[in-house]
């Protein structure tokens, strides 16, 4: 059993990395898309030729469909990094020598199946847990954490006089 989980976890780590490497790609094909409709939104208004405003339609449309494309992206790595730690987790949980309890339904997933066996039979139930938590910090880890953003600071704060 550890040998298929272990091959199952290569087989979702190269899915990611092939996952990222479309991510990326994405974004440059709609970093193109944007350049090219600001190009033409800067002809319609310096040369003010109406062509260039089915170029700037079409930019537009691109960088929207890429855009979406990418979100779609973004949901397929977060369900590959689940099925990743719930992964690990049936890998830690054979290590021990321990399987999902029998009593769970199928549809219940291997984490919540190791878990009841882990509060059965260890003294530490949170385990589990914390493992799921460890997968997350490094997930975030190797994406990065959101930076905080500044506030945004009004048009004409400088001229307005306090009364």
């Amino acid at each position: 059993m550890s040998s298929s989980i272990e091959s199952k976890l290569e087989q979702i780590e190269q899915s990611i990395r092939e996952e990222l490497k479309n991510k990326r790609e994405l974004g440059s094909v709609a970093r193109t898309f944007a350049i090219i409709g600001a190009v033409c939104l800067a002809g319609v208004v310096l040369v003010k030729a109406p062509i260039f405003l089915l170029g700037a339609a079409a930019a537009g449309t691109g960088f929207a469909v890429t855009s979406w494309m990418r979100g779609k992206c973004e949901a397929r790595l977060d369900s590959k990094y689940q099925t990743q730690a719930t992964l690990m987790i049936a890998q830690e949980g054979a290590r021990k020598g321990q399987e999902p309890s029998a009593g769970m339904s199928p549809e219940a997933g291997l984490k919540t199946g190791f878990a009841q066996n882990a509060n059965n039979n260890t003294p530490d139930p949170d385990r589990v847990e914390k493992l799921a938590e460890t997968v997350e910090e490094l997930r975030q880890q190797v994406e990065g954490k959101p930076a905080p953003l500044d506030k945004p600071k009004t048009l004409f704060k400088g001229f307005r006089r306090d009364k």
